[in-house]
């Protein structure tokens, strides 16, 4: 593969496309809570390996991903 790094910052995260080819992700959303680090929600944890528009989640040199969104329910 070709690992790439992505960081995060106020709410969007930023990829670095890979010099060739496409990266498939998977993207984990954890709902916490951030003084205490305990669960908000249940389940807790989601993850998605599709996009916007319920494709595979990959980055391309020059393109723009959207995951797919995920909803927390179940929250206090």
């Amino acid at each position: 593969s070709n690992p790439i790094v992505g960081t995060f910052a106020a709410g969007k995260t930023t990829i670095t496309s890979p010099a060739t080819g496409d990266v498939l992700y998977t993207v984990e959303a954890d709902a916490t809570n951030p003084a205490s680090d305990a669960t908000m929600c249940s389940p807790s944890s989601q993850t998605t390996s599709k996009d916007a528009t319920a494709m595979p989640l990959k980055v391309t040199a020059g393109a723009t991903t959207t995951a797919a969104e995920l909803d927390f329910t179940g929250c206090s």
